[in-house]
């Protein structure tokens, strides 16, 4: 089965939703996973894992492990999985690449005066490779949740980066196409920017 899991802290899960249940339309098992100490009240039909740090940002090790931790928690032997932020859109055809293969999938993150990198807001990959990449005892930093696990996905069995397209950063007005996410630096029109990305 192809699972995703979508990351969701509490302000965001309109967000989460949208996000859900357009990866649902294009044939993945998707559920929104959240850390249920941020919640009064978890909302109904959400996975649960330990991957909160409990104040602004998602980084270091322990974040990184509890999001993959809670990634094979809630999927099975023989499962593709895949982790996404939850203000991730993408077309049919990145939905079906993400879904089939044997190696590790992402997108290259390119941003004006900065280097290029392997972006680990959204990756694919086949179950046992994330058991792999949560053995790999990553270098102990501060670093994004997302690089960590990038780079133990890398460090493993290595993480391929589409050939083609690259991640947008979207903003109203701009044409959607490949995979877009929100703008990385969160600006006051994330609201309205977010329902824009995701009508039809």
């Amino acid at each position: 089965m192809n699972r995703a899991f979508i990351l969701s802290r509490k302000g965001d899960y309109w967000l989460a939703e949208l996000c859900r249940d357009r990866l649902n339309a294009q044939g993945w098992s998707a559920f929104i996973m959240i850390d249920p100490k941020e919640w009064e009240s978890a909302p109904e039909g959400t996975l649960h894992a330990s991957y909160s740090p409990g104040i602004k940002g998602m980084n270091g090790n322990k974040v990184a492990l509890g999001i993959l931790a809670g990634i094979l928690e809630h999927s099975n032997h023989g499962d593709r999985v895949m982790k996404m932020d939850c203000d991730i859109w993408m077309n049919d055809e990145i939905a079906q690449w993400l879904a089939y293969g044997d190696a590790a999938k992402c997108f290259m993150l390119h941003r004006p005066g900065k280097r290029s990198l392997a972006w680990g807001g959204i990756w694919s990959a086949n179950r046992d490779h994330v058991e792999q990449a949560m053995a790999f005892e990553n270098e102990k930093c501060n670093c994004p949740e997302s690089v960590l696990n990038v780079r133990a996905l890398h460090k493993t069995r290595g993480i391929l980066a589409h050939p083609s397209t690259s991640i947008t950063e979207w903003e109203i007005g701009m044409p959607r196409f490949g995979i877009c996410t929100l703008p990385i630096v969160r600006t006051n029109a994330r609201v309205a920017t977010g329902k824009a990305l995701f009508e039809n």
